[in-house]
């Protein structure tokens, strides 16, 4: 093998198989994404709101505008990611979240610079294009994907252990960034995640790895593996005309939906609902640790059930929590939206991640996960506008919660009537 193949590691002379490895920095680099997923975006909402003077529904505006326009480049982003390859894209995309949100923390000095008015529309546009083009987007998608290359029959339990971690990171991370807010205010918040995101890119520069074809090595490290049929696989303009890519997409563009929505808008639900701070922090860590056994039994099962069922348990669990949060009147709603948000976060990275490569092969995966993510990124920029307007319009929250229940039962009956491929 040449030189440059083996830059700036030689992953074919591990002791063993070097897809373990991937699987754990693929790992980092999907939690490095939260500074530019909707939670990670709703922790800093009321400083952001404080320091442009903006409100509640202007700043969601001006996020669904941003998010828009970064989800119309996602597609290009999967183009790239087949083209240049893991390394340049997970770098670029790091290294420039990071940069973000070191301009994000002197904030108030670009502000009081612009002055006001058109120039902080702009300015907030901007930044939210960018921290979803390249948190949500580009490392959530480019993460994900390089992990399901690396394995064929051992996709799930990969997924299991991996989807797990996810999982619990995402879970708990709006604890966390409370936390730090709380401690550091959140100027130095901001900083200590693009150190923090610094940091992950050298790990990325290291670690990361294109398919194991590449390196002349097997998916799941035996000799045995069918590579030639992984290979193959359907193209982006194929998988565009199957049922299974679409509700695929719509299943977990509306699990991103749900939760971009609630957590955007969750000190405002709070309130409404009159949560203590407490509540609020208790609530993520109960559904972390439902989510936990969750994630695990879903990508371990789902290499051996129909994925309409791997669909059908995601969706449950949206309507479960749509369910709680309409009914906020009564004594279990609380407990609904935790088991609701366990089981949907569960069951989401088996939707998101094992399922493609199954329906559609590894050969385009990039282009396919990419179409998937810009409407997991569409669907969660829609999000909190809706909720706001439920709430600022309407009156309360719960009438978001009655629009996600009707959709979850749509989707709910559309995912039973997926039929899994000839393996």
């Amino acid at each position: 093998m040449n030189r440059k193949i083996q830059f700036p590691i030689n992953v074919s002379k591990y002791p063993f198989f070097y897809g373990w490895v991937i699987m754990i920095v693929g790992t980092f680099g999907m939690l490095g994404s939260i500074p530019g997923q909707p939670f990670g975006v709703s922790a800093f909402t009321d400083a952001l709101m404080s320091v442009t003077h903006l409100t509640r529904n202007e700043i969601s505006l001006y996020y669904l505008i941003g998010t828009l326009f970064s989800a119309c480049c996602l597609p290009f982003v999967g183009i790239m990611y087949d083209r240049f390859g893991v390394r340049i894209v997970m770098l670029s995309a790091t290294v420039g979240l990071a940069l973000i949100q070191g301009i994000l923390s002197y904030s108030e000095f670009v502000i009081q610079m612009l002055g006001g008015g058109t120039s902080i529309m702009i300015y907030m546009i901007l930044v939210f294009f960018s921290i979803r083009l390249l948190g949500q987007g580009t490392m959530a998608l480019v993460s994900r994907a390089m992990i399901m290359k690396w394995f064929d029959q051992k996709r799930g339990v990969a997924n299991a252990v991996s989807g797990t971690m996810v999982s619990v990171g995402f879970s708990i991370a709006p604890s966390i960034l409370l936390t730090l807010l709380y401690l550091y205010g959140w100027e130095k918040s901001y900083r200590i995640l693009a150190i923090s995101l610094m940091c992950l890119s050298v790990i990325i520069f290291f670690f990361y790895a294109d398919t194991p074809e590449k390196y002349h090595l097997h998916p799941d490290g035996e000799a045995g593996s069918n590579v030639s049929k992984s290979l193959k696989g359907r193209t982006i303009k194929e998988a565009l005309r199957t049922y299974p890519f679409w509700i695929i997409c719509l299943v977990t563009g509306f699990c991103n939906f749900f939760i971009g929505g609630f957590t955007f808008h969750i000190t405002s639900i709070a309130e409404e609902f009159q949560w203590s701070k407490d509540m609020v922090v208790n609530l993520f860590i109960y559904a972390t640790a439902i989510s936990v056994f969750c994630a695990l039994l879903a990508n371990i099962i789902s290499d051996y059930v129909a994925s309409k069922y791997v669909l059908a348990a995601c969706v449950f669990g949206i309507l479960i929590a749509s369910i709680g949060l309409f009914m906020r009147g009564y004594a279990a709603y609380y407990w609904c939206l935790v088991v609701g948000i366990a089981i949907f976060s569960g069951s989401f990275t088996a939707s998101a991640a094992v399922l493609h490569p199954r329906f559609f092969g590894r050969a385009n995966l990039g282009q396919i996960s990419g179409v998937n993510m810009t409407v997991m990124v569409v669907m969660s920029a829609i999000a909190p506008f809706i909720f706001s307007l439920c709430r600022e319009d309407i009156g309360s929250y719960i009438w978001a919660g009655a629009i996600c229940m009707v959709i979850s039962l749509i989707l709910l009956l559309g995912a039973l009537f997926v039929r899994d491929p000839k393996r």
